[in-house]
């Protein structure tokens, strides 16, 4: 029995090597490994790199993970990861394995890590990349990736790759990952007025990138757009006009207040502002987070809750805020709101919200 149990873990021994060396070797066919890390804005931000590389002449093979993880291979084909269980960081070796059969010159992967220490089994066992998009600190996934914006920020630098690249548009933690930049000979890059407008971040990395494989190329960047889509304009019960903002994958409240300012100084004709908080059973946390926010939820003259445990989010929010909260078992209600009035959804994409989103997405128009 002790002799099968060795033999076994010999074996397996031995798969972990192949592997891990298998590994190795593939990803030695790619020019460039990008990894986008940060709290808001990562799937965006990875799909601008991979649109202007691609407009730019690049083979690129692209990783999301955001609402749900997405593939956008070499040949423009769009395919939803089917996982078997919970989401599992080996998941990467799959990626490259497909990338690398592809002939991808350039692989991108948002990191799917929230834990610290994972984050840095992707970065320094996995992916190894030599370019890091370090796109803000904000204050989400506590207690998991720390307790404070302090140790988040620790904890999104220690995937700074070794003699690479990092990309951040966040300023204030730039003298703590100088220092650890400097301690695994990476440059840091930082680019001004990107913090929420993440474009500007994704263009400065494919522009030095075009750069140093095509010194004497234009790059082309029609792609862009400042603001991503967020808007819509729905129908009421009589066909009136209303303005939904789709603020759900936002989820933390300093990148929330600054959409919806975005948003109300737009136009000052809505008469009436309502906010919908779409609420997830494994994101609690995160309620807490936006029942402290009083300069968001002062703004509105009611506060709807949907999604899971509605019960718990709205025992909550009411001993935080004075405006009249009501809990609802969907987003139909929607289409009771007066004319004039604009109503931005925040919280949590998933479940109701994701639905929502989708049917949106197939027959409203949207700006």
């Amino acid at each position: 029995m002790l002799f099968l149990s060795l033999s076994l873990f010999a074996i397996y021994l031995l798969y972990l090597i192949y592997e891990y060396t298998h590994n190795e070797h593939l990803k030695k066919s790619f020019s460039n490994i990008i990894l986008v890390n940060g709290i808001r804005g990562k799937t965006s931000t990875a799909l601008q790199i991979d649109s202007l590389l691609r407009e730019n002449g690049f083979r690129v093979f692209t990783k999301t993970t955001g609402d749900e993880p997405v593939i956008l291979d070499c040949n423009h084909n769009r395919s939803i990861i089917k996982r078997k269980g919970q989401a599992n960081i080996n998941e990467q070796l799959s990626v490259i394995k497909k990338a690398h059969a592809q002939k991808a010159q350039i692989l991108i992967i948002e990191c799917m890590a929230i834990d610290p220490d994972l984050q840095h089994v992707l970065q320094h066992r996995i992916v190894k990349s030599d370019r890091l998009v370090m796109t803000n600190i904000r204050p989400d996934h506590i207690p998991e990736m720390g307790k404070n914006l302090d140790e988040i920020a620790y904890a999104l630098s220690r995937t700074i790759p070794a003699n690479g690249f990092v990309y951040t548009a966040d300023c204030r933690y730039l003298d703590s990952f100088q220092v650890i930049a400097n301690q695994r000979n990476a440059k840091l890059c930082y680019v001004e007025d990107a913090e929420f407008n993440t474009y500007k971040l994704a263009h400065k990395l494919c522009e030095d990138l075009i750069l140093e494989h095509h010194p004497n190329q234009r790059i082309e960047s029609t792609y862009f757009n400042p603001v991503e889509s967020k808007k819509y304009i729905i129908k009421n019960g009589q066909n009136k006009n209303i303005t939904f903002v789709n603020l759900f994958s936002v989820n933390d409240p300093v990148s929330t207040k600054y959409w919806i300012d975005y948003y109300l100084s737009e136009s000052n004709h809505y008469i009436h502002k309502y906010l919908v908080y779409n609420n997830r059973a494994d994101r609690l946390g995160r309620i807490r987070l936006y029942s402290d926010t009083h300069d968001i939820f002062n703004l509105f003259d009611k506060l709807f809750i949907c999604g899971e445990n509605t019960y718990l989010a709205h025992k909550i929010f009411i001993k935080s805020f004075s405006i009249e909260i009501v809990r609802e078992k969907n987003l139909s209600f929607l289409h009771d709101l007066e004319e004039n009035s604009i109503i931005f959804g925040i919280g949590n994409i998933k479940g109701e919200a994701y639905a929502f989103i989708e049917g949106l997405n197939s027959g409203d128009t949207h700006e």
